[in-house]
């Protein structure tokens, strides 16, 4: 193909595009999102190095389901889990129908463009090789640990990003996902809860013990849940914060 003159952008455009179109599409209308739970659950250890003390870990875990169309293909280094540069993971796991799949931490300098990037600040992401099958209902597992980090005041707080889907994909949106906070360890660890003679006291009566964004949970059995239907994209952070009692 020979240009003469001025070049026509909006012909070049429309001839790569044809061009990767073939490529794309196969991919976008192969899975059908069906759903995505995430679960984390603050947790008091005591570290041996420092006896007495008291240190906040998250447990996290991600399943989401996906049902493969008649497209067989190996997604490499897909991304898997966007950190925030205040709560960097201490490890994670993958498992991809019961099968463990390595996992690995990149700087977000190594980020893929074909896939959309948090809107949140993130410095290293989890990415690893899923090997999607033809025809069936897969089912991806993702475990991990944070360390929450002491600081100065009498609180502390955990938050994560969550960035799932591809709005104007062409492809189906998640039928359902859920985000839960599971708060009950760590509250059943207050000393003296609902006590009047205790120093945390006044804290349990004004119910300041935790404080929840974004807005539109639900609390049961100390387990606080977000719930969202028929979702094609979602870019949001999830937060905690508590009163550090253990740090008295």
């Amino acid at each position: 193909m020979r240009f003469r003159g001025k070049y026509d952008f909006s012909s070049l455009f429309l001839f790569f595009y044809s061009c990767f179109q073939p490529l794309t599409q196969p991919i976008e209308s192969s899975f059908h999102k069906v759903r995505l739970d995430d679960y984390a659950q603050p947790v008091l250890y005591s570290p041996q190095e420092k006896p007495g003390s008291r240190q906040t870990h998250v447990l996290f875990s991600r399943c989401y389901e996906v049902q493969t169309q008649n497209y067989e293909h190996l997604e490499r280094g897909g991304p898997l889990f966007e950190e925030d540069p205040r709560y960097p993971a201490l490890w994670m796991k993958c498992w991809v129908d019961g099968q463990n799949v390595p996992i690995i931490r990149k700087p977000v300098s190594e980020w893929d463009w074909s896939y959309v990037k948090t809107k949140y600040p993130c410095s290293f992401f989890w990415a690893a090789d899923i090997p999607w099958p033809r025809n069936k209902r897969v089912q991806v597992v993702l475990q991990g640990e944070f360390l929450v980090p002491s600081h100065p005041g009498k609180k502390d707080s955990f938050e994560y990003i969550d960035n799932v889907g591809v709005a104007g994909s062409g492809s189906a949106p998640y039928e359902e996902i859920s985000f839960t906070f599971d708060l009950s360890a760590i509250a059943q660890s207050i000393p003296g809860i609902g006590k009047i003679d205790s120093s945390l006291f006044w804290w349990w009566l004004c119910d300041s013990f935790f404080l929840i964004h974004p807005r539109g949970y639900r609390i049961k059995n100390g387990k606080v849940r977000w719930s969202f239907e028929k979702v094609w994209k979602l870019d949001e952070k999830f937060r905690v914060e508590w009163y550090a009692w253990y740090r008295e």
